[in-house]
Order: C-alpha cells, then structure tokens, then sequence
C-alpha cells in the first residue's frame, strides 16, 4: 500500500508540475498586438515548407516513428509569472536557422524561449510570428542540418479511421511520448478555450497538456495536424483535436514570410457588465457596461480607458459600397459582443465609441480607434 501511495503522489505531482499551455475547450485567453502603430521590422526568409504526394505506402507504426521522431521538440517557456511547456515540429531551415511550428497559446507571453531537440541538446528560440486565430506560431532557433517533417500535400485526403500517431511532450516532463490512435473526425468545428471556432481533426491518440505544438502525423510519416486541443472533464476520454496540415502550413508559411498574417486584427478591449452609484450608498445605481481590460498591445491601447462607460459604437467602412452600422442599444455586456461578432471589419476601418470617463453623468465624448494590422511580439 505505501508503493501505490507514492506512485499515486508521485503521479499527482507530475499533473500538478505539466505544462499549463495546453488548450482546454471552456475557458478564455488574451491576445497581443505590439508593434502595430509602428510597422513590421521583420525580414522575409526564403523557407520551403516540404509537402510530400506519396502514395500508401503500408509503413508500420515502428518504421514512421523512426523517420519522423527527430522532426518534433519541446519548447519551454519562461512567462513573467512562472514557466510552461508545449511541443512542436521542425518544418524548415534558412541559411543559418531553423524554423518550428507550434501552437500560438504555447508560445504567447513568454519572456524567453528554448527548445530541446530529440538529442537533448538545448537551444535558445526567437518568435518569428504568432496568429491567435489559428492558434499557430512559428520560432526558429539558430541551428542547421535537422531532420524536417514533411507535411501532407493536402489534409482534405486524410480520411476517417486511418492511424494517427501523436509525438510530443505530455505533462511537459515525458517528451518523445508517442501515442497512436485513428482519425475519429475529419472536420470537428470545437470551440476551444480562447474563444475561437476551428475546424479540426479529431483523434482517440492519447494527448495531454504538453502535447499542444506537437506532431499528429499518418501511416506513411506525413505532418496531417498539429496537435492543439483535448477536451477536459470528468468522465471524457479520447477526445482530442488537432489543426488540419492546410491550416498550418498556410500560415507558417505567412508568418515566415511577412511575420503576420496579413488582415488579422486585435481592438484589445474587454467590456464587463457593471454597476455606478451617483453618489453615497444610498444614492441611485445604474447598471451599465464598461470597459474592464484593455490590452496594452490593442489598437484601443492609448485611446480608450479603464472604466469609460460605453454608449454607443458606430462603424465606419472604408470600403463605401459597405453600409456603415451601429449600436446603440446596450443593456448588456453581451449585446457588445454579439455586435462585434457579426461585423466583417478590415484593416482601415474606423470604429467610434461613444463613452463617459470619470463620472456616469459626465458628456458622451466620441473616442475613434482605426482596426491596424495585428502583429504579435513577445
């Protein structure tokens, strides 16, 4: 009895100590925007991301993970409020780098980054960009002569009950885990925990915090996904998900070539439901909505407040063949929401919010913030 305590403890203390990177389907997460009022210093690099049309070629489970094993990493992360870590998979090399793909929600916010390679050898890792959206990002390290994956020619192919082999770094201690599974969906519409719907492909393989970047690869050692959700809960087993090979290597490709992905945006504002009181206790409270975070890297950073109280919100287009449109109903946090969600915005376009600062009887005062291009930094 006092073995299987220490295995249980020890086995607890692994799950307490693992990556807290990992997607889960229920809660939320911010994005950044830095750099966007003062441009893109980035440099294009000249990286082919390997696609292979190879036909089924009846490898066995062995012999895939023996070609592509070395293809997959860890990557830590140093956050300003402690450490986690992820996976990914190396895609590419320039002159002098070499470029990994992994998931954006491993990756954000850190301070600084390393990666270990399959040998153990550790190296210090550079974000060359981030999308929130498709939750990929991509970071190179200055290191040559690797072993590239080679992604599938096109992830549509990948078909239902064919085997999935997970590589990656479960708990963010256990790296080089394989698992194996089959494809259990091929187009899963989740809503994972940022709040973003994605089309996904599902899969039984084992996966759990930790795996998120790493590799979900087919019978013949081709790249069909990169490993980004599970779905967590008492009760629920073999469920997890990862981002078809069209999506990702679409925009790596993007993000190694400009470091963003042209037309993304981040207005950076939260609005909350709240309550003002005129004066003492028992003066008259009105319920209102205001502004209760803003993202310091948001194109609302520097132009809308903590606290300003949200009137109104007109849009204008700068496309003139599109009606501008309003709110100017708000009861509910939610109906902000709901109208940002049904606005087709692009960058350019001008949103006006209409707000009171410093008091509930203060004059609505028009704030404009221009949608800028969104481009993360770390």
């Amino acid at each position: 009895m006092k073995k299987i305590s220490y295995l249980l403890f020890t086995l607890f203390m692994l799950f307490v100590l693992a990556s807290c990177s990992f997607v889960n389907i229920t809660s939320t997460s911010k994005t950044n925007n830095q750099n966007n009022q003062n441009g893109n210093n980035y440099t294009s690099q000249n990286v082919t991301i390997q696609e292979s049309t190879v036909e089924h070629s009846a490898s066995t489970v062995e012999e895939v993970v023996r070609r592509v094993y070395d293809t997959v990493v860890v990557i830590n992360a140093r956050l300003t409020n402690g450490t986690s870590s992820g996976s990914g998979v190396i895609i590419g090399e320039s002159e002098d780098k070499t470029y990994i793909i992994t998931c954006f929600h491993v990756i954000e916010g850190a301070n600084t980054l390393s990666v270990t390679l399959s040998d153990t050898s550790v190296y210090q890792a550079e974000v060359v960009g981030g999308d929130a959206v498709s939750d990929i990002a991509v970071i190179c390290i200055e290191k040559t002569g690797l072993t590239i994956a080679t992604f599938i020619d096109d992830s549509q192919k990948v078909t239902l009950a064919s085997t999935a082999i997970a590589i990656g770094n479960p708990l963010g201690t256990l790296s080089g885990t394989v698992t194996v599974g089959i494809i259990s969906n091929t187009n899963r519409i989740i809503q994972t925990d940022d709040g973003y719907n994605r089309d996904l492909i599902q899969t039984d393989a084992a996966i759990n915090s930790g795996n998120s970047g790493g590799g979900l690869f087919n019978i013949d050692g081709q790249l069909i996904g990169i490993v980004n959700a599970k779905f967590s809960a008492t009760g629920v087993e073999g469920l997890a998900f990862a981002i078809p090979a069209n999506t990702a290597k679409s925009i790596a490709q993007g993000l190694i070539t400009k470091g963003y992905v042209e037309g993304r945006y981040n207005l950076g504002v939260t609005f909350s439901n709240g309550y003002y009181r005129t004066g003492g206790f028992f003066s008259t409270t009105y319920k209102v909505v205001y502004a209760s975070a803003i993202d310091p890297n948001g194109s609302c950073y520097g132009k809308l407040q903590l606290q300003d109280i949200l009137v109104s919100v007109d849009v204008h287009y700068q496309d003139h063949s599109k009606q501008n449109v309003s709110l100017t109903t708000i009861n509910d946090a939610q109906d902000v929401t709901n109208f940002f969600n049904n606005l087709n915005l692009e960058i350019g376009d001008v949103i006006v919010y209409n707000i009171k600062r410093g008091s509930y009887n203060a004059t609505t005062t028009a704030v404009e913030v221009e949608v800028v291009q969104y481009i993360y930094g770390n």
